[in-house]
């Protein structure tokens, strides 16, 4: 196949070459360029960097016990800035399976992550229908950290 394309030695004329190749470059910098344009400047708006997360991980670290374990939607990058246990959450509607999880894993709190839509459509409505089970320690705008009070004596029922 390659001999085809390039038997005299080139599929374009050397001239012509030249301008492909200059053409085929000066796209690839303006879509650089265009990349450069459109990024994001200046302080980190979400990730480890936001100041309410920094600010939770303050709060957990000073106000929660060494071995506490946590219910977390990133319980990697809590564990690494808290060096506190944390666990996913399992996805459920069902209080008492919920409940189940937590006395399963030992749980101590559950960290609401507001801007997350998963949460507020599952999570923060169980919360809230089960009040007698999560003490509500902590809030800052987009983190609520709740004390898991009643899970024991719900979950051996």
């Amino acid at each position: 196949f390659r001999r085809v394309l390039f038997r005299s030695g080139s599929f374009l004329e050397p001239h012509r070459r030249r301008i492909a190749m200059a053409a085929i470059g000066a796209i690839v910098l303006l879509g650089a360029g265009f990349n450069i344009a459109h990024m994001r400047t200046g302080p980190i708006t979400e990730g480890v960097e936001k100041p309410s997360f920094q600010e939770m991980c303050q709060f957990v670290i000073h106000e929660t016990p060494a071995d506490s374990r946590f219910i977390f939607w990133n319980p990697r990058v809590l564990a690494l800035y808290t060096n506190r246990a944390a666990a996913w959450y399992i996805r459920t509607d069902d209080t008492a399976r919920f409940l189940r999880f937590l006395k399963r894993v030992q749980a101590s709190y559950v960290i609401l992550y507001g801007p997350d839509r998963e949460s507020g459509v599952w999570l923060r409505p169980l919360i809230e229908r089960s009040p007698e089970h999560f003490e509500l320690i902590y809030r800052n705008p987009d983190f609520q950290v709740y004390r898991v009070t009643d899970y024991r004596r719900a979950a051996d029922s």
